[in-house]
């Protein structure tokens, strides 16, 4: 019973997280990008001898293909934007016959088609902004006629259609920033008339409306950050008088407001990444006189308030990344003192606080932006220590939870994971180690129950031509390689230890300390 559960504990270990298939054999990148879940599937791009093309993954070395050569041969399809309407995925990709326009694929081969060639001939309509409301997917298109404007479609080429030409004419209005409030699809558009402003549609010509000229004339109010907030649309706007400041719609005129010029007077306070917490907005915002810091409201002027001051002074706290999982808010800013590294707030003042320095002095722990994800409750996220580069870490709000998951490639290069996606507890990322270039990897945090960095250890050097030293704080126990497939090599009872009796390839080490914790790494021999 203790060996089968040395070996469940061993695999798990192994098999935690792992890379799902070299698409572009060799150093070379796969060229994955936008990882998208679709059932139980990842969508992404994939690059190798037939350039990037639209790939799929069950997370699989076998069910991980590319699901059609668009553009054949060596030629991308330049594919982007990916949106979800129902089953089946819908993307902007480029034949190289009618230019970039609009697709669809159900996962098949034969299901994935080009659904309607909006602007014929090869310059393209290059849809982009895929947004679902009301069982319809809306997007913004060009077209030679009337410009980029805004379109919808219901998975057909007969409901493929231009919702309105805002703009008239060839000129664009640009439709962007759409956000779902109730019954309504807001959105910001330029006119001639008005300028940059916010705008609703129902879904119909007639019910595609201005909701309010907030800077007056043909000025752009410039409207962004937009986020569904109690039953109405918040944003930060510019009325040319009270700079960009926190806004509200109900989806009138009368009941479009300021809800605080928080920047007092023609300065601009900018609010952005706003996110929802337990009844409140929060978001960043520069008043002025203490730099750019963490606010909150609960659409009230007097209940729009700088929650802390984390970065006293003027210059700011440089905050991003905010992420709510769970009763906690997780975002990156810097004190002044530490750099920009791991922080908390649970909405009050005390409970707004610095995780853990994960690269101490004056490095910044966290300089990689849109990495943080939520897995099963946990934090997922890409941070630097100062020595391992920029890998894969995870945090459950505090110091000693926040530990890097693996030195994918180790050294100071870093792998550099992006676009993490989280299908049913299995994260999907890509990233690049010595080996194989930047490829698509996951890590099953179903399997990776205490076994990844249960103590540290480091090894160098790594690659290695005969000799691989093994040093850690801790008191080892045991020392065992394995091939990557899992097949014991060989054990060690010191510390250096000679591996000029291995061939070449790539090695996993395993290491236990005096307490029975185990760690895995990989390996390179020379």
């Amino acid at each position: 019973m203790k060996s089968f559960y040395f070996i469940l504990l061993f695999s798990i270990g192994l098999n935690a997280q792992v890379q799902v298939k070299d698409i572009n054999p060799g150093i070379g990148d796969g060229g994955v990008l936008n990882i998208t879940k679709l059932n139980n599937n990842v969508y992404f791009t994939g690059s190798n001898n037939n350039g990037s093309e639209l790939w799929k993954s069950d997370g699989t070395n076998s069910g991980t293909m590319m699901v059609k050569d668009i553009n054949t041969g060596a030629n991308s399809a330049e594919i982007l934007t990916f949106g979800i309407l129902g089953t089946n995925l819908f993307f902007r990709a480029n034949d190289g016959i009618n230019g970039n326009e609009l697709w669809i694929s159900d996962g098949s081969e034969a299901g994935t088609q080009m659904l309607i060639d909006i602007n014929p001939g090869t310059a393209g309509s290059f849809p982009t902004g895929f947004t679902v409301f009301n069982n319809e997917l809306y997007f913004q298109a060009i077209t030679t006629s009337e410009g980029r404007e805004l379109w919808k479609t219901n998975g057909t080429a007969i409901g493929t259609v231009l919702v309105k030409a805002i703009n008239g004419g060839v000129n664009d209005s640009s439709p962007g920033n759409f956000t779902v409030v109730g019954n309504e699809l807001f959105f910001s558009a330029t006119e001639a008339t008005n300028g940059l402003e916010l705008w609703k549609t129902d879904g119909t010509t007639a019910g595609t409306v201005l909701v309010k000229n907030i800077r007056p004339g043909n000025a752009n109010a410039q409207p962004f950050n937009f986020i569904t907030f109690n039953n109405q649309l918040y944003f930060s706007a510019n009325d040319g008088t009270n700079g960009s400041e926190l806004w509200k719609s109900d989806g009138t005129d009368s009941g479009t407001t300021m809800v605080k010029d928080i920047s007092l007077g023609s300065g601009s306070s900018n609010p952005a990444q706003s996110i929802i917490h337990d009844g409140s907005l929060y978001f960043y915002a520069d008043n002025g006189t203490e730099g750019s810091e963490l606010w909150k409201s609960d659409g009230t002027t007097s209940g729009t308030i700088m929650l802390k001051d984390i970065n006293p002074g003027i210059n700011g706290c440089s905050m991003g990344n905010l992420k709510v999982i769970g009763n906690t808010i997780y975002f990156h800013a810097t004190d002044g003192v530490s750099g920009t590294e791991l922080w908390t707030t649970d909405g009050t003042l005390s409970g707004t606080f610095l995780i853990k320095v994960i690269n101490p002095g004056a490095g910044n722990g966290i300089t990689y932006p849109l990495s943080f994800t939520d897995v099963n409750g946990t934090l997922y996220f890409v941070a630097e220590n100062g020595s391992n580069g920029k890998e894969l870490w995870k945090s459950e709000g505090t110091s000693n939870s926040t530990v890097m998951v693996m030195d994918i490639y180790s050294g100071a290069t870093g792998a550099i994971p992006a676009f993490l996606t989280n299908v049913n507890g299995t994260l999907y990322f890509n990233a690049a180690d010595a080996t194989s270039g930047r490829e698509l990897w996951k890590l099953d945090t179903n399997l990776a129950v205490n076994t990844l960095h249960s103590f540290t250890f480091s090894m160098y050097p790594n690659p290695t031509n005969s000799k691989l030293t093994v040093v850690s704080s801790d008191e080892i126990n045991a020392i065992e390689i394995y091939s990557f497939e899992g097949k014991f090599v060989l054990n060690s009872t010191q510390n250096e230890i000679d591996l000029t009796s291995l061939p070449s390839g790539l090695y996993l080490l395993k290491v236990t300390n005096n307490q029975d914790l185990t760690e895995v790494r990989k390996f390179i021999k020379n």
